[in-house]
């Protein structure tokens, strides 16, 4: 009886253990999806308070760069998030406020060259902050803060 009561004990604690395991695994690759979340808020934030004009291709880039230095997780979320946001615009500019569909075309087309190229800077440079990466990108009269 000892020995069964002793081995259905380690067997517990065996699956504990892989379970913790396993457990904090997914909650350090979720806390990763919501910090990329994080940098594309943060960077639509810091866009519209630099109010600068030709600005929002480098805010683009910036936030996929972010977000893919990340890893994988935060590489998945730029893409969701770049791709809902241009669906998004584009559906409410054409439909709701009457704007010229190839126009919009165009500009969402533009906007995800940024947003993979941000996205290819940061995860191939993941050591490097963005806004250094991306200082070729950033239009005149931008402030230093960006």
């Amino acid at each position: 009886m000892f020995f069964y009561s002793e081995t259905i004990t380690n067997l517990k604690n065996n699956i504990q253990q892989k379970y913790n395991k396993n457990a904090e695994k997914v909650l350090k690759e979720a806390e990763k999806w919501d910090n990329a979340a994080g940098d594309f808020a943060r960077n639509y934030n810091d866009m519209v308070e630099a109010n600068t004009k030709y600005s929002d291709k480098y805010f683009h880039a910036k936030a996929n760069c972010q977000a893919s230095q990340r890893g994988l997780g935060g590489e998945v979320i730029s893409h969701a998030l770049s791709l809902s946001r241009e669906i998004e615009e584009g559906i409410r500019k054409v439909i709701l406020e009457g704007k010229d569909p190839i126009k919009q075309i165009k500009d969402a087309g533009e906007d995800m060259k940024a947003n993979s190229y941000g996205r290819n800077l940061g995860k191939n440079n993941k050591n490097i902050q963005c806004k250094v990466l991306l200082k070729d990108k950033r239009p005149n009269g931008l402030d230093d803060k960006y």
